[in-house]
């Protein structure tokens, strides 16, 4: 297996939390429109909601912070954390870490801006790391994507 993989069990747990995540207003909405908000499977149906919402957005939690445990290792591996400025090796992979992400994001219905915001709260905050990241990104989209 290649060393800056990440595991293949982290990215299962994540993206099995973050397509099981149902908004919980629609649930409501939804129980609201049939008349079964008052009725036994109604209180059962939400005391369900919440209960899977909360585990979901905590697992989800857990599993954004197993990335960014992968991706501060990749960062110390490259010494881009240690530099203070960014690597290729490190600057190639997280590139194509969120350009997969919003494709994933949506192939499952979700808008592609998601699959790219759930990178951005992987990435390492040390060293001023997600700052250089940032002003290098801004760069690629004045460059490729404005003209």
């Amino acid at each position: 297996m290649d060393s800056n993989a990440v595991n293949f069990t982290h990215f299962i747990l994540f993206t099995g939390v973050a397509y099981t995540t149902t908004a919980f207003p629609i649930l409501c909405r939804i129980l609201t429109k049939l008349k079964l908000l008052d009725t036994t499977v109604g209180v059962v149906v939400l005391s369900a909601g919440v209960a899977k919402g909360i585990i979901g957005w905590t697992l989800l939690a857990l599993s954004v912070a197993l990335v960014n445990h992968a991706l501060r290792w990749l960062g110390k591996k490259t010494g881009s954390i240690e530099a203070g400025h960014l690597t290729m090796v490190y600057m190639a992979p997280i590139i194509i870490f969120v350009f997969t992400s919003a494709f994933v994001a949506d192939i499952i219905g979700v808008h592609v801006i998601f699959g790219a915001f759930i990178v951005g709260l992987a990435v390492p905050r040390d060293g001023g790391l997600a700052i250089a990241l940032t002003e290098k990104l801004e760069d690629m989209v004045a460059i490729i994507l404005l003209p």
